[in-house]
This record gives structure tokens, C-alpha cells and sequence, in this order.
């Protein structure tokens, strides 16, 4: 595994756990990991978060749907990361339907008539944030 300076794997790199380091969560500033494939199916909202919080996998039972911040983070990081599809993913800010393209980054929601309701699925990659 390659490790940066600052001491932090390097982007993409698979960890011993089977979880992929996608890069800084900038809702806490430490380490953010992800599954290294999506979950079997477009989800919605609701059953994202039950996805995310029944997930018991790579010895860890604290997964996530990313913030849209976060979402953003695994955008920008997709080519490292790999595995993600060029469609829509699914962020976790409730009830306002944000969702992120991940053909060019163009995120959608924020309450806006492009955001998608709460039964409109999507494709969805856990997280888990580290120490």
C-alpha cells in the first residue's frame, strides 16, 4: 500500500479490511473509506439508509449513505476509487433529493424540482469514516 507523507494511505488504495481509502470526509476532517462496489441495486432514500445501516461487512457495522459533501469527495476521487457507474448516486441529506451525477459531477437536489423524491431509486456506495 502506498502511503503519502502525511501519513494517510493513498487515494484508491484497498486497505487490509477490503475497504478502499476514498480520501478526507470533509464533515469531520479524518479518513473516509468505502465498499468497493455499490450496493446490488438503485435504492431509495429510505432504503438506503436501511441498507447502509443493516451493512455488517469488512468487520465493520458502522456504514453510511455519504453527505453530499462526501458523495461529492467519492466524484472527484472515481477514477482512484473505481467500480462507480456513470448515473446517478444517492447522498444522504434527507428530504430534499440530492443526488450527484457521476457522468460529469453535476449535483442535483437542495430542494430544487430536480431532486429526487423519496421513491425514486438511485445507485448508492456505503462509507464508513475512520479514526
Amino acid at each position: 500500500m502506498t502511503v503519502h507523507p502525511n501519513g494517510l494511505p493513498k487515494i484508491g488504495a484497498r486497505m487490509f479490511d477490503g475497504t478502499i481509502y476514498a480520501g478526507i470526509s470533509p464533515e469531520t476532517g479524518g479518513p473516509m473509506y468505502v465498499l468497493p462496489s455499490d450496493a446490488p441495486k438503485r435504492l431509495t432514500f429510505h432504503e438506503a439508509n436501511d441498507y447502509a445501516a443493516g451493512l455488517n461487512t469488512c468487520g465493520y457495522a458502522d456504514w453510511k449513505i455519504p453527505t453530499k459533501m462526501e458523495l461529492n469527495i467519492l466524484f472527484n476521487n472515481r477514477a482512484a476509487i473505481g467500480g462507480f457507474r456513470t448515473d446517478r448516486y444517492l447522498a444522504s441529506t434527507k428530504h430534499d433529493g440530492t443526488w450527484q451525477r457521476f457522468v460529469d459531477g453535476q449535483i442535483f437536489g437542495n430542494g430544487q424540482p430536480s431532486g429526487l423524491t423519496d421513491d425514486e431509486p438511485a445507485f448508492v456506495r456505503a462509507i464508513r469514516r475512520g479514526l
